[in-house]
């Protein structure tokens, strides 16, 4: 089950790359050789999610793109300019993860994600809502 939404996060990855390639008028040859690929093999791979991608590589391709890494993952919603700008937010692998993970969820999963998040994380938010419903 695991291997397959990462397999979901993976393909729904290249299909943001190859879209915003496409946007800008990129060849896969063009866009490999901005990142520093050899070949255009390794960016149709990327496309199709047959591909892991290391963090710098995400980073230089969104760069590339004119977007940032969270835009590209789909952290961030829009395509306006201030979804676009960079930000200060640098998510890890885990995180990125994480994030693309909860996307693939139906609605009662990813509340029970929150929920279990918030218990172990100590959200102080969640816990003045629970106290002031208990109230």
């Amino acid at each position: 089950m695991e291997e397959n939404n990462n397999r979901n996060m993976y393909i729904r990855l290249g299909k943001e790359i190859k879209r915003l390639r496409k946007q800008k008028g990129l060849t896969q040859s063009e866009l490999a050789s901005q990142v520093g690929f050899n070949t255009n093999s390794a960016i149709s791979h990327l496309e199709k999610g047959d591909n892991d991608i290391t963090r710098n590589k995400l980073v230089l391709i969104a760069k590339a793109l004119d977007v940032t890494p969270a835009y590209l993952i789909g952290v961030m919603q829009g395509t306006d300019e201030s979804a676009q700008q960079p930000c200060s937010l640098i998510l890890s692998s885990d995180e990125q993860e994480l994030v693309l993970l909860y996307r693939n969820m139906n609605a009662n999963s990813k509340e029970y994600l929150l929920t279990t998040a918030r218990a172990v994380g100590g959200d102080d938010n969640n816990k003045k809502g629970q106290k002031s419903e208990q109230a």
